[in-house]
């Protein structure tokens, strides 16, 4: 990311996550820092994780989803923060607006992000998720 502009901290919770956690890994390198806030999981998620040199690994026990998200949180070094999770992906737009938008002069506090949510490699259009933000 930008070494001048503002920073940001990527967020990960996981627990049993060997699927997904590789390509989101590769997926959010553009960050200033990453990390994962693993509850004990007992496959492959954390040998994984421990693979990226720039990926910072906390296992803390899973009490409640609000719990691990504000331990998590009180982890991140940086003024920006994006929580996701193992199995969403950015579009290279995306990730392109988040540099963009964070340095900029009128940056707001907070961002909308709209998902778009796949069911079996088809997005799906009339669930009523069409419209979800995070």
């Amino acid at each position: 990311m930008n070494s001048e502009g503002q920073k940001l901290s990527v967020l990960i919770i996981t627990l049993n996550e060997e699927h997904h956690i590789k390509s989101l890994l590769e997926d959010i390198d553009f960050a200033d820092e990453i990390i994962v806030v693993d509850s004990f999981s007992t496959d492959k998620t954390v040998s994984i994780v421990e693979s990226f040199n720039n990926v910072k690994l906390i296992q803390n026990a899973f009490i409640d989803y609000t719990s691990q998200r504000n331990f998590a949180l009180d982890q991140a070094r940086n003024s920006w923060v994006l929580f996701i999770d193992a199995d969403e992906r950015l579009t290279p737009e995306l990730k392109s607006e988040i540099v963009t938008e964070i340095n900029s002069q009128n940056a707001a506090s907070a961002y909308f992000i709209y998902r778009i949510f796949m069911f079996k490699n088809n997005r799906l259009n009339f669930s009523g998720w069409q419209t979800d933000k995070i």
